[in-house]
């Protein structure tokens, strides 16, 4: 299995004051291991077809993994962000099956 070295990026919605609410976006770098990485292209009523990824990033959970796997939005593979599209718990690791290009925002966006 490929090794895994890369970014997890949480997506938390907050109220930041009174009626007024916006996610909170917090990134963690992990360690793990490929269990399988392929790339297709999906073709839709476009122009330009889409790229999916079928990846699943096996991680060992630590105790902010496990408590905040609910918020995990997407995982950055050679500097793109991909889509979680599922987790599976597999103590003492997570599993976390990939999509879609990630189109939501990061730390430093505007």
């Amino acid at each position: 299995m490929a090794k895994f070295h890369g970014i997890v990026g949480y997506v938390k919605t907050e109220e930041i004051r009174p009626g007024v609410w916006e996610p909170v976006i917090a990134e963690k770098v992990y360690f793990g291991e490929f269990n399988r990485l392929s790339k297709s292209w999906q073709n839709g009523a476009k122009v330009n077809s889409d790229i999916v990824i079928r990846a699943e990033v096996s991680i060992v959970a630590d105790p902010y993994l496990i408590s905040h796997k609910h918020n995990i939005r997407y995982v950055v593979i050679d500097g793109t962000p991909w889509e979680v599209s599922s987790i599976e718990p597999n103590h003492p690791r997570l599993i976390l099956n990939l999509g879609g290009v990630y189109n939501g925002k990061r730390p430093g966006d505007e």
